[in-house]
């Protein structure tokens, strides 16, 4: 009996506490319905301390304000001391619709998040102070939010990559920016059909913002992307190099490159990640050095050489050309090699020179056959075989920069052939005429040439048979005939023999 009366007062205190702390409880959490024109801004130990009627704000406020536009809205905070908190939402007044999330993250950032008036998200992104900073994000107002626009800032500038959707949530363009300029790829997408399986994309490369230094026009079928033209601009916008019909390449990628003694642009296509071709361009985008094509299995199948613009060699290659039986081709050491016991075939009417300028070359009569005079070139003339009757002359630009060998027929007028050979080597049994020049870096062209009569053009000069030699990584030091149909030639301490057939030798090579 004695513990009912305690059970008793006990439960009594427990209502009363509790009514106490609803009542403390509704009262600081009581809304304050607040005009922003009623409230006082002071800044106290580096805060906003906001104050109504001579106090400072504290707990839940409904702040009502009128926007630029003079709409009216309102905004839910929570204060403590004056001091707003981190959250803070703003509202359509009318319809209590929610519109912004402000979300302060320290350090002067803010997070933001907008709405439609449909409750869908509108965008969202950061501040720092007043600048927009990371990834901007825009949405459609449908059932499924499809993303807009998605943009990357720094300081308040576009910087990285910028993209944008249409509303079936299809990609419709995707930049890239620095520093509030175009700098990279940027791709514009056209669809032609409503399933979306086949298009086209028009890309271009920006360097420093201003006009694109190249195109290019790619295609795509569901599954399947091909580029179709590439077009390269000088630094006046006009057209430096146009390429057509790569449409095997389904990715570039463009690196800045130390080359040629300096900063080039290197252009790499791919199918799948294999290598399909190479381009190389100053750094103002004039095509300069070796572009090259491969096949499937990596090998080269063409190579083509621009010094500055112009396109100065080019070279298909066959992948069963090692296969040729018309030559065989015989690598000797130093200590292989052994010169043939009757010499060489080489004409020896060609030993000395005679430095001329200009350059004169005359028949027995002494009358003026042939003649070469340009300015800064330096010339030779070597001699004359009588029983070929062919006379053989050297130029050059500088210390053998840029040489050319002429050879010249009986009494000169049509018969002569002009080369841009490093070597010559004339047969003094055949007066078949073999010369090499380089035309890529290890690689050596070696041509052999014939003097033919014909009833209608008179005598001419014209190439019998023509061969690449690869992978040499010094220079050709020596080159010489063996006999009617061999030639040896020297790199370092090593020789390469040529056995030609006969027959390849004897007819005109097809242009």
């Amino acid at each position: 009996m004695i513990n009912i009366p305690y059970a008793m007062d006990n439960a009594s205190f427990k209502f009363r506490l509790t009514i106490i702390v609803l009542l403390l409880s509704f009262t600081a959490n009581a809304q304050r319905d607040l005009h922003e024109a009623d409230i006082t801004v002071r800044k106290e130990n580096g805060q906003q301390v906001r104050f109504y009627q001579g106090e400072k704000l504290q707990g839940l406020c409904k702040i009502r304000y009128i926007t630029d536009d003079f709409v009216l809205r309102y905004k839910l905070s929570t204060f403590r001391d004056g001091i707003e908190g981190d959250t803070v939402r703003f509202y359509d007044y009318k319809t209590n619709t929610l519109l912004e999330e402000e979300i302060r993250l320290g350090e002067g950032r803010t997070h933001h998040r907008e709405y439609f008036y449909s409750n869908r998200p509108f965008r969202e992104y950061d501040m720092v102070g007043n600048r927009l900073e990371g990834t901007h994000m825009e949405w459609y107002d449908d059932e499924k939010s499809t993303p807009y626009r998605s943009q990357e800032y720094v300081g308040g500038r576009l910087h990285g990559k910028s993209i944008r959707w249409d509303n079936k949530g299809r990609i419709e363009s995707v930049c890239n920016y620095r520093d509030n300029l175009q700098d990279g790829w940027s791709e514009e997408w056209s669809y032609g059909d409503a399933t979306d399986t086949y298009g086209t994309i028009h890309a271009s490369y920006y360097r420093e913002g201003g006009s694109p230094v190249m195109t290019e026009r790619w295609s795509f079928y569901e599954n399947w992307k091909g580029l179709e033209q590439r077009t390269v601009f000088d630094g006046d916008g006009r057209k430096h190099y146009v390429s057509e019909n790569k449409k095997e390449c389904d990715s570039t990628r463009i690196d800045t490159v130390a080359y040629n003694e300096g900063v080039e642009i290197e252009i790499r296509d791919y199918k799948r990640g294999l290598l399909l071709s190479l381009e190389r361009y100053t750094r103002d985008m004039t095509p300069h050095g070796i572009f090259e094509t491969y096949d499937a299995e990596g090998n080269v199948t063409s190579r083509m050489n621009y010094e500055y613009g112009e396109l100065t060699e080019t070279r298909y290659y066959d992948p069963e050309e090692e296969l040729r039986d018309d030559i065989e081709v015989t690598l000797l050491t130093e200590k292989e090699f052994r010169a043939p016991d009757g010499g060489f075939s080489d004409s020896k009417h060609f030993e000395g020179c005679d430095d001329s300028r200009p350059l004169r070359i005359r028949n027995e009569a002494g009358e003026a056959i042939f003649e070469r005079d340009e300015e800064d070139r330096r010339y030779e003339y070597h001699g004359y075989d009588p029983e070929l009757n062919l006379h053989v002359a050297f130029s050059s630009i500088g210390d053998y920069n840029d040489a050319h060998w002429y050879v010249v027929h009986k009494d000169g007028g049509g018969d002569f052939l002009e080369l841009r050979a490093d070597y010559l080597a004339v047969n003094g049994n055949t007066g078949l005429i073999a010369a090499v020049r380089p035309t890529f870096e290890g690689e050596y062209e070696v041509t052999f040439y014939k003097h033919f009569t014909d009833e209608e053009y008179g005598g001419y000069f014209a190439s019998v048979f023509e061969y690449y030699l690869q992978d040499l990584p010094s220079g050709i030091w020596s080159m010489h005939w063996i006999g009617d149909h061999a030639l040896i030639i020297q790199h370092d301490k090593e020789f390469i023999r040529l056995d030609i057939a006969p027959e390849s030798l004897t007819e005109p090579r097809e242009a």
